[in-house]
């Protein structure tokens, strides 16, 4: 998706800078940790391409380019401006849409050509970074190497972000007792929450923004990306478990995975009333967190990011590089 993870405030301003978070899955420094991780796993294969790339072999350096340039499609963002950027999202209008997937809570796994998955969703913008990185000169074309080694980077670690791919559909036929609907065959037709976006547990906190950054920071103790990075190689050894099956084909049951970790983040949540657009589109949704929230969700959190991490490193050798 990508997602508003800032607070929803009132004065235009702050609400142009809520947006500029879109689409930041773990959080800038969440999706540097990812980055740093990985680098430390890569095989002597890997690295020679990433650092034949690059010039080095960092790619937390290289992991929020994505959200940046997206930022710079609305006019902020440290990318503002800059021509390169520009020219990316005239090339790729529809950027924005390849961080996420909107899939009902329901659905026991991602499964692709059925109504929730999308062309543009983050499964298939991986595996066209796959396919690009592999020589297919129609994948992004027009995008330079770096362009798509910094958006597989980032989109491993975007589906890994639970909130990105499983989210909340809901029935409004009375606003104040909104009732979440799991089934896939109902959701179809219902307005969605956009992964959490839109469910706040305070007047200005969302849930999406909690699993964008709060958990990340709370997982180990730490915003420094230095620091959760030596946490998550920590925590890699427990989880370092290749994905069955062709590469090609990982992305796909890395989502399901992620969608079984979004059943449990919406687990226990009660909801309030709905507040709706002209549009009939959810604007927000009261909530009430079961107790102990955060902290029942910290083990959920490690294991994504450290499956992320892994990952990533486990795809970037199983290429096969052009």
């Amino acid at each position: 998706m990508l997602r508003l993870a800032g607070f929803r405030l009132l004065t235009v301003a702050a609400a142009l800078l809520c947006a500029s978070q879109a689409a930041m899955a773990f959080g800038a420094e969440g999706h540097r940790a990812v980055g740093e991780a990985a680098r430390t796993l890569l095989s002597a294969k890997a690295r020679a391409h990433v650092v034949q790339i690059l010039g080095s072999d960092d790619l937390a350096s290289i992991s929020t380019w994505p959200d940046d340039v997206r930022a710079a499609a609305r006019g902020f963002g440290p990318l503002s401006g800059n021509a390169d950027a520009a020219a990316f999202n005239s090339l790729f209008p529809g950027n924005a849409s390849w961080h996420f997937s909107d899939i009902p809570l329901g659905e026991t796994a991602y499964t692709d050509n059925d109504p929730f998955s999308k062309s543009t969703d983050v499964v298939h913008a991986i595996n066209l970074c796959i396919r690009s990185l592999e020589g297919d000169k129609l994948a992004l074309n027009g995008a330079t190497k770096k362009q798509v080694l910094s958006l597989l980077v980032h989109f491993v670690g975007d589906v890994h972000q639970p909130l990105h791919v499983g989210e909340g559909f809901y029935n409004l036929d009375n606003p104040r007792l909104p009732v979440l609907v799991t089934d896939p065959r109902l959701a179809v037709v219902l307005p969605d929450d956009r992964g959490g976006n839109e469910l706040y547990y305070t007047h200005s906190e969302e849930l999406h923004a909690m699993w964008d950054d709060r958990l990340v920071e709370r997982a180990f103790r730490a915003k420094d990306f230095h620091v959760l990075a030596k946490g998550l190689e920590s925590q890699i050894p427990a989880h370092r478990v290749r994905t069955p099956g062709d590469y090609h084909r990982w992305a796909e049951a890395w989502a399901s995975d992620s969608l079984a970790a979004a059943r449990a983040a919406y687990a226990g949540i009660t909801f309030g009333p709905a507040t709706l657009g002209r549009n009939g589109r959810i604007r927000r949704i009261e909530i009430t967190l079961p107790p102990g929230y955060e902290n029942s969700q910290l083990a959920n959190m490690r294991k994504q990011l450290a499956d992320a991490a892994w990952r990533l490193a486990d795809l970037l050798d199983s290429i096969a590089w052009k």
